[in-house]
């Protein structure tokens, strides 16, 4: 049976508050984090100046996507963990309405942890039971 790991998503743009949405859409390329900035730059087959042009688009779709209803997250089958951290952009309330919105999921917010935080050993966890569900 197939499984899917959420991990710092959200379904609407409300899932920011309004101060980190505000900065999403706004900030300056050279302000971006500099470690994912770097990192960009250097695998980018575009090369380093690419980097405002990436942003710039990514810019225009945090501020209208994703829109995804209630209904359409309760048409999910696979059975799903949501993971988020307590200290993630995504609010943990809006990983918890996602949470009891998607059915057979399962809810993991990290303790002390920010956006982008993999929780490994319990994606795992959860992957493997789809291969021995008696786990």
């Amino acid at each position: 049976m197939s499984r899917l790991a959420i991990a710092g998503a959200n379904f609407r743009t409300d899932a920011y508050s309004e101060t980190t949405l505000n900065w999403l859409v706004t900030v300056k390329a050279e302000d971006w984090p500099s470690n994912f900035r770097e990192t960009y730059e250097q695998l980018s087959p575009d090369g380093p100046s690419h980097w405002p042009l990436v942003l710039a688009r990514l810019q225009r779709m945090w501020s209208v996507e994703p829109n995804y209803t209630l209904e359409q997250l309760a048409s999910i089958k696979a059975p799903t963990i949501v993971i988020a951290g307590d200290s993630d952009i995504v609010t943990p309330e809006h990983s918890v309405e996602m949470f009891r919105a998607i059915p057979h999921s399962q809810l993991c917010i990290v303790p002390a942890a920010k956006h982008g935080v993999l929780a490994k050993e319990t994606i795992m966890t959860f992957f493997q039971k789809a291969a021995d569900p008696e786990k």
